[in-house]
């Protein structure tokens, strides 16, 4: 009993560290622009929808013996058609997550430094910020076990410190405001913040591919992510009464002087362990999935997000296309891939029928089709 709680325990923590990234950090200000009910229901929504989505990927996954990642599951169960669209889009999303890592990591190095009396300019700082997340992704899987593992406990309560000194200037009457015009605008924002995609597969393997161990760390990690990043953004958009604009440096303003050097370290703490997975995540993918060497699958993973780096440092927009279209497209892949392996099937897992299955196609399918209609809402 122990040793499967220990199991269940490392796993969620795996899950959390990794879904609480840089998308945290544009919460508040999609907060401000749709209010408190509006952004409330649709987060919780889509925090139930991505819950599925990672409860399906982690049963296609337990269905293989084979290691692979989405694009080898994809060739396995949708054919050749299903691997090329995958092996183009996957790997996209994850350059586009980990270019969003080395914009905002940098920024929040910068901002410490800067209140440190450390100057430069902030794409020196994110320059740094990358050479320290590759090195330690470099150092190894057990050198990183130990530090995710730190670094949450130190991310989760530094988020519940953050919102406890926030709650003394919030003003409970911006709960009343919403703006319901407006509930598509959070969409691709909310499912980067809530998506976990990455990290299922080593979920897996921690909880040494138990069924049930696998199910309760997916839905406890994915869970309790969403609650602690929902706290974050309403008790920051609250506190700030709603003028916090998109770039993460609004957030500083919210709290006292005394303490604003708390936003950087939590964005640190969070970009750096989600960086950590993400970049792993990768190498993983090209080499199992592309059959690629190890060195070069790391040349890759580490070096071609830092080349779009270079052309690319925009972070908000960055966020909302990759977790709308790119997230939205490997969802539904992921969808797909699900509907043809169990549906039907005698000994289908009980979280899978196909109602769940056209709620999830259609509200994926929505969300890529209105972002690609409206490039400029923000």
């Amino acid at each position: 009993m122990e040793a499967r709680s220990k199991r269940i325990r490392k796993a969620t923590l795996a899950l959390i560290g990794t879904i609480i990234g840089a998308g945290l950090f544009g919460l508040p200000a999609l907060f401000s622009i749709v209010g408190f009910w509006p952004g409330t229901l649709l987060f919780w929504f889509l925090a139930c929808i991505v819950l599925l989505t990672h409860l399906y990927y982690a049963e296609i996954i337990l269905h293989f013996k084979k290691r692979m990642r989405i694009a080898g599951y994809a060739g396995e169960i949708l054919g050749k058609w299903g691997f090329v669209v995958m092996a183009v889009a996957y790997p996209l999303q994850v350059i586009g997550i980990n270019l969003i890592y080395i914009i905002l990591g940098g920024t929040f190095l910068a901002s410490l430094a800067h209140l440190i009396g450390l100057g430069g300019p902030t794409i020196i700082w994110q320059l740094i910020f990358w050479l320290i997340g590759a090195g330690t992704v470099l150092l190894g899987l057990s050198f990183l076990a130990r530090f995710e593992s730190v670094a949450t406990w130190l991310l989760i309560l530094t988020i519940l410190v953050v919102v406890g000194i926030s709650m003394r200037h919030v003003d409970l009457q911006m709960m009343t405001a919403g703006n319901w015009n407006r509930l598509f605008i959070p969409f691709g924002v909310f499912l980067f913040s809530l998506s976990g995609l990455s990290v299922i597969g080593e979920v897996v393997d921690i909880s040494e591919r138990k069924k049930s161990d696998v199910r309760m760390a997916v839905i406890f990690g994915t869970l309790l992510a969403a609650l602690f990043s929902w706290l974050f953004g309403v008790g920051l958009f609250l506190a700030a009464r709603g003028t916090i604009g998109t770039d993460p440096a609004d957030l500083l303003r919210v709290l006292p002087p005394i303490w604003q050097w708390m936003i950087p370290f939590l964005g640190l703490l969070a970009v750096i362990t989600s960086y950590i997975t993400s970049a792993d995540d990768l190498k993983e993918t090209l080499r199992l999935d592309f059959r690629m060497r190890e060195h070069l699958a790391w040349v890759i993973a580490l070096f071609v997000p830092l080349l779009f780096f270079f052309s690319h440092q925009d972070y908000f927009s960055t966020v909302d296309f990759v977790g709308t279209v790119f997230g939205g497209l490997n969802a539904l892949f992921i969808i797909f891939m699900a509907v043809k392996l169990f549906y039907g099937k005698r000994r289908a897992p009980a979280i899978w029928n196909l109602m769940s299955s056209v709620i999830l196609l259609l509200v994926f399918m929505v969300g890529i089709l209105h972002r690609l209609l409206y490039w400029n809402i923000l």
